[in-house]
């Protein structure tokens, strides 16, 4: 352990208790600069101070580009609520955040506790004592509510308990702003609206379209659509798989490529969906992260048919590897995809309007593609990580004089 010193040498009021561990980031593989993974953008002055506890962490890559690489006054460790209670308490001056991401493992926790309410209770208590001794309490809120919540109702009731005691609510989205006021009756002051960064440099990107298709067997498709990540049903891709059987019956020559980890009953229903149709390739365990590309870079779409979303990581990733996007005009999608530019949008309330918006793209020429391809990489470098991990950090750092 070591005391926190500002540049100068000298100790400021909060940093001369806000003892900073060896951060386990160095354990970390470093991601490339293309990545925005930099400790440049977490200078914010010398009289601040933050040391950050997420939970949960997981093993995708978000995590580690929100936080970026830790630095002489900031760094983030991933910490439950119990552990950012004791670092707290070891420095009751202030400088520690507990971060809270994705709840699903909060309320399968409470459902398998015998007492939900009780579980959910206890958590926001610690919540409670946090903030009272001094530290901050962060939520993202990356979607309204589980995609396949066993209590939608209780739910809410939490996530509206939250965000009331959140010191910051931080969201990737006007329209995701708007319903953390809206929805959960947020104070304004309190929402923190920050861009969701891009993954250009995070993964192997070195295939050409030609080699992708090659290694799927597409050579003979006019149009390649693709669904890249983990099945579930509020994907959608039930709904995807008759679309693009519907317009090849019309004559399309239209292959969908559906890649990403599936359990038991979706293998079953993707089964029973696509039949013996040999236009839908399916690969239904996990991706790797050096064959994302393959699936990625065969497309000449990637289709994200959501029955509901609020943030989509999934788009930003099709972006970052040049691929436009085909979306329902629902959540922060029309925030990210315009319409003829990067990607192409319908109207989930239309019966037809997944396959119409499958057959303008079928339809597309050649240049028109190669010029969305260019607008949906565009798209993606002006996704900075930095544009969101500065102001959360300003945010939420210690100042002596506050």
């Amino acid at each position: 352990w070591g005391f926190l010193a500002a540049p100068s040498g000298r100790m400021t009021g909060c940093m001369r208790l806000l003892k900073f561990g060896k951060p386990a980031l160095a354990t970390v593989p470093d991601l490339p600069q293309t990545a925005d993974f930099s400790t440049e953008s977490t200078a914010f002055g010398a009289d601040g101070a933050l040391a950050v506890r997420y939970w949960p962490a997981y093993s995708n890559p978000y995590q580690r580009l929100f936080y970026g690489r830790a630095a002489d006054q900031y760094y983030a460790e991933p910490g439950d609520a119990e552990t950012a209670l004791s670092a707290v308490r070891a420095n009751p001056r202030g400088g520690i955040c507990f971060h809270i991401h994705w709840l699903n493992r909060l309320f399968r926790d409470a459902q398998q506790s015998g007492d939900p309410a009780e579980h959910l209770a206890a958590f926001l208590a610690i919540c409670g004592q946090i903030r009272a001794r001094g530290g901050k309490i962060a939520w993202t809120m990356h979607n309204l509510i589980e995609h396949e919540s066993i209590d939608e109702a209780a739910e809410r009731r939490f996530r509206s308990d939250l965000a009331q005691r959140a010191d910051t609510v931080i969201v990737h989205g006007d329209r995701a702003a708007h319903a953390a006021v809206a929805e959960f009756e947020t104070p304004q002051d309190r929402v923190l609206n920050v861009p969701h960064g891009s993954y250009i440099g995070v993964y192997p990107n070195s295939v050409t379209q030609t080699e992708a298709q090659r290694a799927l067997g597409l050579t003979d498709a006019e149009t390649v659509f693709a669904n890249v990540g983990q099945v579930r049903p509020y994907k959608g891709l039930n709904a995807l798989v008759r679309a693009v059987l519907t317009i090849n019956g019309e004559g399309a020559r239209a292959k969908l490529v559906i890649a990403g980890n599936a359990n038991a009953d979706q293998r079953a229903a993707l089964a029973e969906a696509t039949g013996a149709s040999r236009d839908i390739v399916t690969s239904l365990d996990r991706v790797p992260d050096d064959r994302l590309q393959i699936y990625l870079n065969a497309a000449d779409f990637i289709v994200l048919p959501y029955r509901a979303i609020l943030t989509s990581g999934s788009a930003i990733l099709a972006f970052s590897f040049a691929r436009p996007v085909i979306a329902p005009a629902i959540g922060a999608l029309p925030e990210l995809v315009q319409d003829g530019v990067n990607g192409l949008l319908y109207d989930p309330a239309d019966a037809e309007g997944l396959a119409n918006a499958l057959r303008r793209a079928a339809a597309t020429p050649a240049a028109t593609r190669a010029d969305m391809n260019a607008a949906a990489f565009r798209s993606a470098t002006q996704l900075r990580w930095r544009d969101a991990r500065l102001p959360f950090v300003r945010a939420l750092a210690c100042h002596p004089d506050s």
